[in-house]
């Protein structure tokens, strides 16, 4: 199977994921099974949230992201960041990767917090 169709695949198969698991814990597990199939992952930090609102209604966090969960979430609601997560979830897109890029003005160093 090529690289294309691999990855193809692979967004298909979390969609299904997604449209087929009702249960938060359960998703996320699956979800981070799958994508550690295709990613090397250390550390993963998973939230769920409400699509009206794009607020957080639960998070799953992993060591060493879990100790510093309240950090993340001061710098995502109560500080200056180029890459918000609500910003980065209504921005018209084809995937997310392709999301970075104009968040960051071709610039992936401005990525990184600086606050």
């Amino acid at each position: 199977m090529s690289r294309k169709a691999s990855t193809v695949r692979a967004k298909q198969d979390l969609v299904r994921l997604c449209h087929r698991t009702s249960d938060v814990a359960t998703l996320q597990h699956d979800v981070l099974r799958s994508l550690r199939r295709m990613l090397s992952v250390d550390a993963a930090f998973f939230a769920t949230a409400d699509p009206s609102t794009l607020l957080f209604t639960g998070a799953y966090a992993e060591e060493p992201l879990a100790a510093a969960t309240s950090l993340f979430l001061d710098n995502e609601f109560t500080s200056a960041d180029v890459n918000k997560f609500a910003t980065l979830a209504t921005r018209p897109h084809t995937w997310p990767h392709s999301m970075l890029r104009p968040t960051t003005i071709a610039r992936p160093a401005c990525a990184i917090a600086t606050s």
